[in-house]
């Protein structure tokens, strides 16, 4: 696969923020995951920060300059304890992730898979004495509801305790072991749970894919019928990946000794699938595409909204709105796609 360098977008090498923060500068931080969607984003967000970046290569080649890499699977805890050595901050952005469609057929793989990785990351950056770990959490770990989901609805003995689905098994299991962790060691620990994420190295394969990257490739690649999956009546919070990087340091900065309780991180800005695809359309220009809604995939919750009342309490505020991120992937995508068309569009994540 050839990975291509459009301009404001991962490939390539980043300078320096003159007016960044300078707690991360230097700093040694480990991201997991770097090659998806939100490690990707943590590594750019870092890099304009002066820090100096650790990653791990497994399947996927690393779309990014100046930044050490480590082969390996951190399913085997001795790439973890390698992974974490030396390092003052872990970032822990590492799943197996996917729609509606993989969660359900490949509901045993990604729990496991996942609580494995979480499980071995976690102490391994204690036995290396890490000073500071990011867990990134998500609203999977709510239960269905229309209302906005406030922090503590995802613990307690109400209805809302009950997770959605397998990945809130897992990320609640990830959230308990880190509160056990910053109980019982000096390690500063954060937990974020993410909205619904969006941006540049997401998976655009339509089997696997999220709503969003699903919606983005097909626009972008003017397919008409414009084909839907669900009615188009479900609401979510989506939010730029660089926010969500930013909204995560934000958090890790912050990090005290003895207590990692969850924040949400999103937009503060529902929207209706419906309306998400016009606009999309619109941006892409392809506004005169036949738009079919059908069933093909398994059906998901219509309301998935949380409550960011926490976060601007702390001080942070998402940066881009979402026309904004939908045109800086879109462009991402078009910059991609064109260096990679020899391999096919499913080579933009192998």
């Amino acid at each position: 696969m050839v990975r291509g360098a459009p301009p404001g977008a991962a490939g390539t090498r980043t300078v320096m923020r003159m007016d960044a923060n300078r707690f991360f500068y230097g700093k040694k931080v480990l991201v997991t995951g770097a090659a998806g969607l939100v490690g990707s984003a943590f590594v750019e967000e870092l890099l304009e920060l002066g820090a100096c970046v650790r990653t791990v290569r497994h399947v996927r080649p690393l779309p990014f300059q100046g930044v050490e890499g480590i082969d390996g699977d951190l399913r085997d805890f001795n790439t973890c304890l390698k992974a974490a050595q030396s390092v003052d901050v872990v970032i822990h952005a590492a799943g197996v992730s996917g729609g509606s469609k993989k969660v359900t057929v490949q509901a045993i793989p990604m729990f496991t898979d996942n609580l494995l990785m979480n499980t071995q990351m976690l102490e391994a950056s204690r036995l290396q004495a890490v000073e500071r770990y990011l867990f990134i959490s998500n609203s999977s770990v709510y239960a269905r509801s229309e209302a906005p989901l406030r922090e503590e609805d995802a613990w307690g003995e109400t209805s809302l305790s009950i997770p959605e689905n397998e990945t809130g098994m897992v990320k609640r299991a990830g959230e308990t072991q880190c509160g056990l962790y910053s109980k019982f060691t000096p390690m500063r620990i954060a937990i974020m749970r993410a909205g619904n994420a969006y941006g540049p190295w997401d998976d655009f394969n339509l089997e696997t894919s999220h709503v969003m990257p699903a919606l983005l490739r097909k626009a972008a690649e003017k397919q008409d019928p414009f084909e839907v999956w669900g009615d188009g009546m479900t609401v979510r919070d989506f939010i730029y990946s660089r926010d969500i990087a930013r909204g995560g340091l934000f958090l890790l900065e912050r990090a005290v000794e003895g207590s990692c309780f969850p924040v949400n991180v999103a937009s503060g800005s529902a929207v209706r699938i419906r309306e998400l695809v016009e606009l999309i359309l619109k941006l892409a220009g392809h506004e005169g595409a036949r738009v079919r809604y059908t069933q093909t995939a398994p059906p998901a919750s219509p309301v998935k909204v949380v409550d960011i009342s926490r976060m601007k309490s702390l001080g942070f505020r998402p940066q881009f709105t979402l026309e904004e991120g939908l045109r800086a992937t879109l462009r991402w995508y078009a910059a991609i796609r064109a260096a990679t068309e020899k391999s096919g569009p499913d080579a933009l994540r192998p």
